[in-house]
């Protein structure tokens, strides 16, 4: 069985070995074209493909903010793996809910120890993805990528839907949590996140999110590490709401962004 399309594969430069028309590398019986051209979800079972799909249809209808991102990861040019499987451990001994690792290709693979994992663990991973595919872009300095990631779920939990405690970062959950940045329909708004308050919050709380972690012996370097830079991923999914609705002011918030 050889499958074909009529035009060609727009990610056909990821798969120069095969031509750009061909469907599933030409064997549809063992393989399947993976969800979003981008996302790779073949690894899956069955009941682990509805659960997940499940999960992110929910988000998505729930959250604009989950939706831009996840939606610029179906267009990247990289291919993101989402697995369950065996996780690390943590310093602690515990297993982690879902962990991402990067990939020699530019991409990654997203694992998750199970289907019953809480949102914010299945959130926060694929937020880590959307940094990876991001990476290039960030200012050059120091970033603790576990604050921008954590503060990202925060704010996915938009119009009052829910937050998680983390601890060190009271201080700006509560100002994202109080719509201090947003309004009614967005916990923080495409011009806030670009104002120099913004920036200026962010930078104070991720040190000392930094601090709390050294000073308790919390988690990995990635945990302790400074923030000097700002939070390029985040600015970036907040900004690709306004790329997603009709009549919007494009070239007004790109003139303005704080991007490199």
């Amino acid at each position: 069985m050889i499958g074909r399309f009529h035009s060609q594969d727009r990610f056909a430069e990821k798969y120069l070995h095969f031509t750009p028309y061909q469907y599933a590398a030409n064997n549809p019986v063992l393989f399947i074209d993976v969800n979003g051209d981008s996302i790779d979800v073949s690894k899956m079972s069955e009941n682990e493909l509805k659960a997940y799909q499940s999960q992110v249809s929910t988000f998505r209808e729930k959250s604009k903010l989950f939706n831009a991102m996840y939606s610029s990861l179906e267009q990247s040019e990289k291919v993101y793996k989402i697995q369950y499987g065996e996780t690390s451990k943590r310093e602690d001994g515990n297993i982690v809910d879902g962990q991402f690792v990067p990939n020699d290709d530019g991409g990654g693979t997203v694992t998750y120890k199970s289907t019953n994992i809480n949102s914010q663990a299945f959130n926060e991973e694929l937020f880590h993805a959307f940094q990876n595919d991001n990476k290039n872009h960030y200012e050059k300095g120091t970033f603790n990528r576990e604050f921008e990631a954590k503060l990202s779920i925060s704010a996915e939990g938009e119009a009052g839907g829910g937050i998680r405690h983390y601890g060190g970062m009271d201080r700006i959950q509560q100002k994202v949590w109080m719509g201090y940045y947003g309004n009614t329909n967005m916990q923080i708004t495409p011009a806030n996140v670009n104002s120099a308050t913004f920036i200026q919050d962010y930078k104070s709380a991720a040190n000392a999110y930094a601090a709390f972690n050294i000073k308790n012996n919390i988690g990995n370097n990635h945990y302790k590490v400074s923030t000097t830079i700002a939070p390029y991923s985040l600015i970036l999914m907040i900004i690709n709401i306004i790329e997603m609705q009709p009549n919007s002011i494009i070239l007004f918030i790109k003139k303005i962004i704080i991007l490199t």
